[in-house]
């Protein structure tokens, strides 16, 4: 099962729930879902590296997005409680990767530049959507807000967008660093123990090696094997949260990546397929020239392809 795309230089990405409801003209859900792609398929004439991202496959992530759509839900359900009816037939939990695809357009046959890609199934034919609510034929695919109270002021309700991996900005809220700032810590050093040992500790002292055996057990892997902010700092240092590893920005997970050089066969090349937590996929194409892509999806009993929830 393939679905082709033309992947420009530069950042760009592909949100796969939205292309298969494109491609077969029925809701495919983001939320909490994991896709398969089985092979990622280049043809180019440029030369240099395209590289293909995603989000983590991590323990940290999974928690972060699972604790963020039960808050995200939560604040629905005080308008919805009473008022169920008003939701928008597509509606779900929908997320940015980044704060970069946040600010991104979707691309279409009257936005040839969005970065947001969808399916080209020929000559630059993409969809004839309109999802900026211009247009006579208009589609949604809107990106989740949060409307919070109180902010920056009392009686000020403020909106943001919400985005997986990168530090929050003034208009977007991050995922991972929002879930880590929610969370307690543990201690910087566990056990935490006195300079010097009681007469307990003496009692059984014959000058033997004893001190320093306490030693050893005393101040080896006495702290985290990862790195820990100190009690009260507003820091996070969670993966994707936008301070460790200095990835403010929500840089992607590298999945794999290819180069293009005066060698390769036909300017071809392939990268392996793999799981994509929530659909997203993002690509770097530094290779001085437009791609053809050719994704190979998995065939499954979700609506036709493997995927499943997480």
């Amino acid at each position: 099962m393939q679905i082709p795309f033309v992947v420009p230089e530069g950042d760009s990405y592909i949100d796969l729930a939205l292309a298969l409801s494109i491609v077969n003209r029925r809701g495919y859900n983001q939320q909490s879902m994991k896709y398969a792609v089985a092979k990622f398929e280049f043809l180019n004439s440029g030369l240099g590296n395209i590289t293909v991202g995603k989000l983590p496959e991590t323990w940290v992530y999974e928690q972060a997005y699972r604790k963020s759509l039960i808050l995200y839900n939560e604040m629905n359900d005080q308008v919805l409680d009473t008022e169920p009816d008003i939701q928008g037939r597509y509606a779900e939990f929908k997320i940015a990767m980044n704060p970069d695809m946040l600010a991104q357009t979707i691309q279409t046959a009257a936005n040839p530049i969005g970065r947001i890609l969808t399916p080209n199934l020929g000559a630059g034919a993409w969809t004839s959507a309109s999802y900026d609510e211009t247009g006579l034929i208009r589609a949604n695919w809107d990106y989740s807000t949060l409307e919070i109270p109180n902010d920056p002021t009392s009686g000020v309700t403020t909106e943001y967008g919400l985005f997986a991996l990168g530090a929050s900005t003034p208009t977007a809220k991050g995922l991972v660093e929002g879930y880590a700032l929610s969370r307690s810590r543990p201690q910087t050093q566990d056990p935490n123990t006195p300079i010097t040992p009681g007469w307990m500790n003496d009692l059984f002292d014959v000058g033997e090696q004893l001190e320093e055996i306490r030693e050893d057990l005393e101040a080896d892997n006495d702290r985290p094997p990862y790195a820990v902010v100190p009690h009260g700092s507003p820091g996070n240092m969670y993966v994707g949260g936008g301070e460790e590893f200095a990835n403010a920005t929500g840089i992607p997970q590298v999945h794999g990546f290819c180069n293009f050089t005066t060698t390769t066969v036909s300017q071809k090349n392939s990268i392996a397929g793999g799981v994509f937590n929530n659909g997203l996929i993002y690509f770097s194409n530094d290779s001085s020239a437009t791609a053809l892509l050719l994704l190979h999806l998995v065939p499954g009993t979700h609506r036709g392809y493997l995927a499943e929830e997480f």
